[in-house]
């Protein structure tokens, strides 16, 4: 979707994947305390 191969900055692929996560909450309410949990990890 918005994963195009335009973005080649460490950031900005941090930042997909922070949105791909926030997107992935957003559709499913039972993955949003994984999520959170993802988000806490060491990645």
């Amino acid at each position: 979707m918005g994963r195009g191969g335009r973005l080649h900055h460490p950031e900005a692929a941090r930042l997909t994947a922070a949105i791909d996560r926030a997107f992935a909450a957003l559709a499913d309410p039972h993955r949003r305390r994984t999520v959170e949990l993802l988000g806490r990890g060491p990645c």
